[in-house]
């Protein structure tokens, strides 16, 4: 069963809207559900920042994500390859795996931007390597694993306009 833990209130940050939530998941279904509801309402240029340590759940999530845009493809890890596109759903979804990118001591990013500014939906994973190349309008998704049990806590935070109206969406979504 999902448990609420938290609900921010909208703040601003100079002239930035911010929302935030707090989930507890209690397996790879509801993992799967929240990825489903947030593909759901995503829209065209979002972009979806997640961490989480191995195992926590983020490719789990965006098998969901996949789903929830109407995605045929299997969704598998793009950690070998930095980026897979699923192009058969209502929107391109854009699969980033930066997990690699921590080998390296200097990478340059500008590939990225067709993926983080371009039509579709970004979803990056161990989305702390982008540095300061992260854009400012992004959903934020952090997942820890509980030790204890399989379940997850899932921060959810979004800054910026289109972030804040998919959070906004999201939050019907989810209650349904």
């Amino acid at each position: 069963m999902t448990e609420t833990i938290a609900l921010c209130e909208e703040g601003q940050m100079g002239r930035v809207a911010q929302r935030g939530l707090s989930l507890w998941l209690t397996g790879p279904e509801e993992t799967i559900r929240l990825g489903r509801s947030l593909g759901t309402v995503a829209s065209r240029g979002s972009v979806f920042l997640m961490r989480g340590g191995l195992g926590a759940g983020k490719t789990t999530f965006v098998r969901g994500f996949a789903a929830g845009l109407d995605c045929r493809e299997d969704v598998q890890s793009p950690t070998f390859t930095y980026v897979l596109e699923y192009l058969s759903g209502r929107l391109p979804l854009y699969h980033l795996d930066l997990y690699r990118l921590a080998e390296t001591t200097e990478v340059e990013m500008d590939w990225l931007d067709e993926y983080l500014f371009g039509e579709g939906v970004a979803v990056v994973e161990w989305s702390e390597y982008l540095g300061g190349y992260a854009p400012e309008d992004a959903f934020c998704i952090h997942f820890l694993l509980s030790e204890a049990d399989e379940r997850r806590l899932v921060t959810l935070s979004a800054a910026g306009r289109t972030a804040c109206e998919v959070f906004e969406a999201w939050v019907n979504e989810w209650s349904k």
